[in-house]
């Protein structure tokens, strides 16, 4: 948020752009998770039902997608977790905590941990159970399973299965929109219409655009388009800068974007990576 000078507004897209595995997916649902905590709170307050978080997910099946939520929200380790297995969960009845929760408790409470409880992995995953259920839709456009829809239906497909979603449980109004990523968005779509691979670029460029009038401006709502870098932005070593200019198929990427921020190669050793936001149109921290 401060970067984004009080972060991302209705009607606004911004983009988020990274090398191949360096976690573009894993920030995707930390930013679900956090804009529907912060909408379950607004809702508590209002008494009104919470507007739902849409992430469309074109590279990954719902399943391993709703497993990633799930252990965000609950700060639970992935290789930890199982829908099929809650036995392996510890609890605070239990207090069976796990080697990697005592690092967390340091980290969450400091000096201050011998002090402070906290909750064993069942009791943080089922505080996060209302909004894991109800505040956030994944949109399963993989084509991975049998469940999963082909995803080559462009930002029209995208709207008007949120229009269907928003009639089907009462209208409660869109939070946001997550699209993870653009270029198989856009890849599917071109496919799908035998359209020429040489104007990827401008399909990519036609696909935010749309997405702003289509949907972030349509149902009132920010937007998060993530993207791949071109073959420069994959290459160099992890302190090399990276920036919107070297999106995948051309800078046009974020031409219609408020804000794009951009991740660098990640250090192998501490699992870091630079973050810059290099495309910003209103005041804000580089």
């Amino acid at each position: 948020d401060d970067w984004m000078d009080g972060g991302d507004a209705p009607g606004e897209v911004n983009g988020l752009l990274g090398p191949m595995g360096v976690g573009k997916t894993t920030i995707a649902c930390n930013i679900a998770v956090a804009k529907a905590k912060v909408e379950r709170a607004k809702s508590i307050a209002s008494g009104k039902p919470p507007r739902v978080v849409y992430l469309m997910s074109y590279e990954q099946a719902g399943v391993e997608i709703r497993k990633r939520l799930w252990c965000c929200a609950g700060q639970v380790k992935n290789s930890e977790f199982t829908f099929n297995d809650f036995s392996r969960l510890s609890s605070e009845a239990a207090q069976n905590w796990k080697p990697y929760e005592h690092d967390l408790h340091r980290e969450m409470f400091g000096e201050n941990a011998a002090q402070n409880r906290m909750s064993g992995e069942m009791d943080r995953l089922m505080a996060q159970k209302p909004i894991l259920e109800h505040g956030i839709r994944i949109v399963d456009l993989s084509g991975m399973t049998p469940q999963s829809l082909p995803g080559n239906g462009f930002v029209d497909e995208m709207a008007a299965l949120i229009s269907a979603d928003q009639q089907k449980c009462g209208n409660p109004g869109v939070a946001l929109v997550i699209v993870d990523y653009v270029l198989l968005a856009a890849e599917r779509y071109m496919s799908e219409k035998k359209i020429d691979e040489g104007k990827l670029r401008h399909v990519i460029r036609r696909f935010v655009d749309e997405t702003r009038s289509k949907v972030a401006g349509k149902y009132g709502c920010a937007g998060w388009l993530l993207h791949q870098l071109n073959k420069d932005g994959n290459d160099g070593s992890p302190t090399k800068k990276t920036s919107h200019t070297q999106a995948s198929e051309g800078s046009a990427f974020a031409a219609f974007l408020t804000f794009c921020a951009s991740f660098g190669t990640k250090d192998e050793l501490s699992s870091c990576t630079l973050l810059r936001f290099t495309k910003r149109r209103r005041a804000g921290d580089v």
